[in-house]
């Protein structure tokens, strides 16, 4: 097992390992550094959906995902499928559901952070890639937040925000959401900054999710977010990571923020994705699919 530094500030590079066939020591590597690195790049994997679940599982209890009525997907619970890709093995069009839907994975995020249970670690494996574009990029919150003065930590650590699903993806246009999705996911309250369980480190929740921050008015809620937002993407915060098929990247929610950035849509494009709850953490078994 090779072990390198990914970015000044955060993230790992794994490499001459099989995830499919981990001894004890190279398992108990991987999970401390899913648990403290921010982000875990293991390239070189061949998984079936399957051997991704089982990986994926090292982490934690995995989240079962309900696939929302935009995918059409036929994958086993648990794993939801990021592609352009139809069920007949053709490229969709823009103007696709699946794809309108997945324009939201496009801001910067938390995943399920408009739930209670919230995520731990996400797993995306690359099968197919493009040539050009379809990076996915990644903020640590973590050293963002190190980087702010004491009176600003002083003063953001006092505040909540609500996060809702809903909010994220109207924004980013798509609107076909039915009753009983509001009621599966309705918003959820999470303090600004959040501590840790595993490193005792501070970090900025933020992302699209946010809804509104307690004490302001939208205007003011909405311009912190774009204020913070914009402070935690400077470079020396962030990894852009361009896919290779084989790609493993283990993420942890609770220090960092990632987005999808475009991708040629005439290429084909497929990947896989699996999370897991926060350890103690007991959740639905059921949740809605996307980030």
């Amino acid at each position: 097992m090779k072990v390198t530094t990914l970015h000044p500030a955060f993230g790992l590079k794994i490499e001459d390992v099989n995830v499919k066939s981990l001894s004890h020591a190279e398992r108990d590597e991987i999970i401390k550094a899913g648990n403290t690195a921010g982000i875990v790049h293991i390239p070189g994997q061949s998984l079936s959906e399957q051997e991704q679940l089982d990986f994926t599982s090292i982490f934690g209890r995995i989240r079962i995902l309900r696939v929302n009525r935009a995918r059409d997907s036929k994958r086993p619970p648990g794993i939801v499928e990021i592609s352009n890709i139809d069920a007949e093995g053709k490229i969709v069009p823009p103007s696709n559901d699946m794809l309108r839907f997945s324009k939201g994975n496009m801001m910067w995020h938390s995943d399920y952070s408009y739930t209670a249970d919230w995520a731990a670690q996400s797993i995306l494996y690359a099968l197919e890639a493009v040539r050009k574009g379809g990076e996915t990029e990644w903020a640590s919150t973590e050293a963002a937040y190190d980087a702010l003065p004491q009176t600003e930590k002083d003063r953001l650590g006092m505040l909540t925000a609500t996060h809702d699903r809903f909010h994220s993806r109207i924004k980013s246009g798509f609107t076909d959401f039915t009753e009983e999705d509001y009621k599966l996911t309705p918003p959820v309250p999470h303090p600004l900054v959040t501590t840790h369980p595993v490193t005792g480190r501070k970090s900025l929740l933020l992302g699209s999710h946010v809804s509104a921050i307690d004490g302001m008015t939208e205007a003011e809620a909405e311009a912190l977010v774009a204020e913070l937002t914009e402070f935690c993407e400077q470079p020396q915060f962030v990894y852009a990571h361009s896919w290779t098929p084989g790609d493993i990247i283990v993420w942890d929610n609770r220090s960092t923020l990632h987005r999808g950035r475009p991708a040629n849509p005439t290429e084909r494009r497929v990947m896989r994705r699996t999370a897991v709850f926060s350890p103690g953490v007991e959740g639905p078994e059921v949740q809605v699919a996307g980030a």
